[in-house]
């Protein structure tokens, strides 16, 4: 399965590499990571592959850890 990790992908440069990479690569799925959910669904919405919303903040601790069971 190909997936893509897009952090910052709720808005400026990190949901510009998410929409590019959906145009530009055959992926099964981009996860989304940002802290705004309503944002990261929207960009969700423009993408030409399938997107799981992980809403989180990375500079928080705990985030790394959801981060870290969900590529295992």
């Amino acid at each position: 399965m190909k997936i893509a990790v897009v952090t910052g992908a709720s808005s400026g440069i990190g949901r510009e590499f998410a929409l590019s990479l959906s145009e530009k690569f055959s992926l099964d799925c981009i996860w989304l990571l940002g802290r705004n959910e309503s944002r990261l669904n929207e960009a969700a919405s423009q993408l030409n592959c399938a997107a799981e919303i992980i809403s989180l903040d990375l500079a928080d601790e705990k985030s790394l850890t959801v981060i870290d069971e969900r590529l295992k």
